[in-house]
């Protein structure tokens, strides 16, 4: 066992005949060629959208109010009709 062991490290300390980087055995250079792209992003998503703040709109008439309502969405209305 010991002489096993002391072959197995000698053949491991030992250049290999078949070793890359030297003049017999050069090492493979391979050129790419590099380009800027522009990547969009998306995303897909579930949820509700809410308003950071609320407004309540409405106009002030001067004047007095009205006393009566006498028409109602829906209505039918004339250019003849007085009420």
């Amino acid at each position: 066992m010991l002489a096993l062991s002391g072959l197995l490290y000698a053949c491991a300390k030992s250049p290999s005949a078949n070793v890359r980087g030297d003049a017999a055995h050069p090492t493979p250079v391979h050129f790419y060629t590099v380009a800027e792209e522009t990547a969009k992003r998306r995303v897909q998503a579930v949820g509700s959208l809410f308003a950071l703040e609320e407004s309540i709109l409405s106009s002030q008439v001067e004047g007095p109010g009205s006393s009566q309502v006498l028409l109602t969405w829906g209505d039918t209305v004339k250019e003849e009709d007085k009420r």
